[in-house]
């Protein structure tokens, strides 16, 4: 409590959300482009849309303030659309790296608990729906995957699930609201690369991403008018404050490349 209170006295903590940039340019500049990848050109306003209707139907499917959702995407706006409506539902996101396997996904997903987790179901000749199955039966906090693709089988879900049901004309927006996470909690989990050892689970709260996002715009001298142009695999840091969170804080359009 005394870290807090003196971060956020000294103006380095402002106690905000992504959820509460997304909402800001929605509402100011919502006809801006916020992502663009391979097949999607998101504007503010879609995007707060679309990904308020995925955390309604998270939410119907039982995801609730606190709990970990991984996410293992290639570089698309899924993974943006995805993350914000995490946020919005208050848990946690844990993007891993599209080229890890059985070894690494296995690990990361036991250790954090994840109870959500949303792959492609191929991607560059890899089956990642046939490797979660191989998994899950030594998962059990892992009750729900999505899958961006066309093969979803009975087991796992379709992403269009999630984006193309009205889910919002059954949760409330008011049941929204109420699950919107204290700047202090923890809102995302992302994983070193376990170089000598198994990787660490590093985490941070809204503060501290916002703050991190802050001290990169500063330090390049960033406005809204800019253009990121993000190469860098989602799965990383790198990308997760430069290309997904720096635009969607500051209100400028993000450029995903596809993979590295």
């Amino acid at each position: 409590p005394g870290t807090i209170e003196s971060y956020i006295s000294a103006g380095k903590w402002v106690n905000k959300t992504l959820d509460d940039y997304l909402k800001e340019h929605a509402a100011s500049s919502g006809d801006k482009l916020a992502i663009i990848d391979r097949r999607w050109q998101l504007t503010f306003e879609r995007l707060e849309q679309l990904s308020h209707r995925v955390a309604c139907g998270l939410y119907h499917h039982g995801l609730r303030p606190g709990d970990v959702v991984s996410i293992q995407l290639p570089n698309w706006a899924e993974w943006l659309v995805m993350h914000c409506a995490i946020t919005k539902v208050g848990a946690v996101t844990n993007s891993i790296g599209a080229m890890y396997r059985q070894k690494e996904v296995g690990y990361i997903l036991g250790y954090a608990g994840s109870r959500m987790l949303l792959i492609p179901d191929t991607y560059r000749r890899f089956d990642y729906v046939d490797m979660v199955g191989e998994l899950q039966p030594e998962l059990p906090s892992l009750e729900q995957v999505f899958v961006v693709g066309e093969q979803a089988p009975n087991s796992a879900r379709a992403f269009t699930e999630l984006t193309d049901t009205p889910w919002e004309e059954e949760i409330s927006p008011e049941a929204i609201a109420a699950c919107r996470p204290d700047p202090n909690q923890v809102t995302t989990l992302m994983f070193t690369s376990g170089t000598t050892a198994d990787p660490k689970g590093v985490m941070h709260t809204h503060n501290t991403m916002v703050c991190g996002t802050e001290q990169i715009a500063g330090a390049y001298g960033m406005t809204k008018e800019e253009v990121i142009f993000m190469p860098s695999p989602i799965g990383h840091t790198t990308a997760l404050l430069v290309g997904a969170r720096l635009p969607i804080q500051y209100g400028m359009t993000t450029v995903w490349q596809e993979h590295w």
